[in-house]
């Protein structure tokens, strides 16, 4: 029984990283092939990566930027004012500022 146990798992692991290396063809791949069950000569293959301190970094991998902020410093006033007055969903903020655009008036 774990005979077959571990071939399954393995044959699971093999299609799921089969499945990630054609996803990213532009990437060098991040597992070994026959992974988790790879030799050493395969795991020779795979690309290193040297860090060097105090220099620029010379590599190949993708940036993991992820951006949360709403706002910049160039578009808050637009994006605001848009939110605040937006007359699908905040009908009664476009009616204060109306009433108080025309009391301003007279």
């Amino acid at each position: 029984m774990e005979i077959e146990r571990s071939n399954l798992l393995s044959s699971s692991s093999q299609s799921t990283s089969k499945n990630m290396n054609s996803t990213k063809s532009t990437l060098a791949s991040p597992f070994p092939k026959n992974w988790p069950h790879s030799t050493e000569a395969e795991l020779a293959e795979l690309p290193s990566r040297t860090i060097k301190v105090g220099s620029p970094q010379v590599y190949n991998f993708c940036n993991n930027f992820v951006k949360t902020s709403k706002y910049e410093v160039y578009n808050f006033l637009p994006k605001f004012l848009l939110e605040e007055f937006n007359p699908r969903t905040k009908v009664a903020n476009c009616y204060f500022l109306l009433i108080s655009g025309i009391t301003y008036l007279f």
